[in-house]
């Protein structure tokens, strides 16, 4: 970590916004799967919790501390999902971050469901994208060499009304 003053939550967006869309263009751009398992349907209706995060494994715990963190709900299958398509715990954070962002600014397909569902993963990512889908995009996400997605809160991925009001009078 440099010593340098961190970016602003205004700072943060204008760079993981666009990371995100870039993300979402490439995926787009994946061919699409088959069909939707029905052995995943019915897990897409339970809720993650902790211990079918532990049943996953390392990366499953990543995904759900993660996601808990900003406050972004899953469910099993969701979280199944996340894990399976990355390979490290910064590909976890990846995937995460991108679909807060989405699910924040209601522009994650059926972004109107209480939780984050596999459906939603599968509308966004159509196959699962190998490990240099993410390593592409890595560095999209840093700021004068850290990585703005560990400084993302919760509340950061919108702005209130009274931040953006300064943000345009700032820009008038």
């Amino acid at each position: 970590m440099t010593n340098e003053k961190l970016p602003n939550k205004v700072e943060r967006l204008k760079i993981i916004t666009p990371w995100v869309d870039r993300i979402v263009a490439d995926a787009a751009k994946l061919p699409k799967q088959d069909s939707f398992p029905r052995e995943i349907a019915v897990l897409d209706l339970v809720p993650a919790t902790e211990t079918d995060a532990q049943d996953m494994g390392f990366l499953g715990m990543v995904a759900f501390k993660r996601a808990q963190f900003l406050r972004l709900p899953l469910t099993i299958a969701a979280l199944l999902a996340v894990t399976y398509m990355s390979d490290r715990p910064g590909a976890v954070v990846m995937y995460i971050t991108v679909l807060k962002h989405l699910h924040a600014a209601e522009t994650l397909p059926g972004h109107e469901a209480t939780r984050v569902t596999y459906a939603q993963i599968v509308d966004l990512f159509p196959s699962p994208p190998g490990p240099e889908f993410m390593e592409r995009h890595w560095d999209g996400q840093k700021y004068k060499g850290v990585n703005v997605i560990d400084l993302m809160g919760a509340d950061d991925f919108l702005l209130t009304p009274e931040e953006a009001a300064a943000e345009a009078a700032k820009e008038a």
